[in-house]
């Protein structure tokens, strides 16, 4: 067991970075369900594929859908209304559907066929569906060049479809994490500021306080082997917002008795003392922004580093002591 108050300050603050960096994911996950950022990405990304590269939210928005081109860029339309995806979504109380937040690879190539018409039926040809598309239409062009290599092979047209969404699903979830990343900046700075959570202030106590030190060290080993266990049990059956609440409640359960030994006071008298309460939060910001999975991973790997090395010697020392004593006697 590696010893070393570097190491334990580290495992200190790695421990409530996770702490509020979970806290702060919650809140992100829960800003994002209610502003159904999820559905809209989708629906976007889907207007993105099959409106020739639009982007509008709303498909009466479309500016290229002017009376002459309207046919060939309402597909999206047809699409989302096709029953495999309008069924995906849910009602709203005000009696609005919702876009579905997630479409599977093969849901989106069966529903892309019946947008185009396909007649399920073994003599129906793929070919019979690009006299309906404009080839000098970019989108549509696209499938007819994926109906052309598939070569009359329905399979071959529905592994190409997937890969397509597939693609384009690899750039949506990009545009969603920068919409997340900017929530969960904000709840952060709302997090670590009223709380006085200073990464400046937070190392000093843990590196001058052997007790508060010891005790953090001690909670995140006890919640790394919580999570373990939680985490193997219940990764096939929980949600995710039930998951992060659970992993929450156990962080707090942990850190119960070492936040109140690392109460820091606000003493703000002179620039400097604003200086490290400004510096010092929006390190611990910056530090949340990061994500809690990668804090956890983090937390792992120091208390795992911590417990390896050669064992202390001196339980090996008393057990000689008592033999010489037992001898004599």
């Amino acid at each position: 067991m590696i010893n070393n108050p570097a190491l334990d300050v580290a495992i200190g603050l790695a421990f409530i970075y996770a702490i509020y960096s979970l806290i702060a994911t919650v809140s992100t996950e829960i800003f994002s369900t209610f502003l159904k950022l999820r559905g809209k990405n989708l629906k976007i990304a889907i207007l993105r594929m099959l409106d020739n590269n639009s982007f509008p939210e709303n498909p009466k928005d479309n500016p290229l859908k002017t009376p002459e081109n309207k046919l060939e860029n309402d597909l999206s339309e047809k699409f989302l209304n096709q029953p495999e995806i309008r069924f995906l979504g849910r009602i709203t109380r005000n009696g609005k559907e919702r876009c579905p937040s997630y479409i599977k690879p093969t849901t989106f190539a069966r529903a892309l066929l019946n947008t185009l018409d396909y007649t399920w039926s073994e003599n129906t040809n793929l070919s019979s569906l690009k006299e309906k598309l404009n080839p000098e239409n970019p989108t549509h062009k696209l499938i007819i060049n994926m109906l052309d290599e598939a070569n009359e092979d329905i399979e071959k047209f529905k592994e190409l479809s997937a890969q397509w969404f597939n693609d384009t699903m690899d750039r949506a979830s990009g545009w969603y994490k920068r919409k997340t990343q900017l929530i969960t900046l904000i709840a952060a700075i709302l997090i670590v500021f009223p709380l006085n959570l200073n990464t400046i202030e937070i190392s000093r106590k843990l590196g001058s306080d052997k007790k508060a030190r010891v005790e953090m060290v001690e909670a995140a080993g006890n919640y790394i082997q919580s999570y373990s266990l939680v985490n193997h049990t219940n990764q096939n059956n929980l949600a995710k917002l039930d998951s992060l609440n659970t992993q929450m409640q156990i962080l707090l359960s942990e850190a119960g008795e070492t936040g109140s030994i690392l109460e820091i006071g606000l003493n703000l008298k002179s620039p400097s003392d604003w200086f490290i309460y400004i510096f010092g939060c929006l390190l611990t910001v910056i530090a949340l922004s990061l994500g809690a999975p990668f804090w956890f991973d983090l937390l792992n790997r120091f208390v795992k580093l911590r417990n390896t090395g050669p064992q202390e010697k001196t339980e090996v020392k008393d057990t000689r002591q008592i033999r010489k004593v037992s001898v004599q006697l």
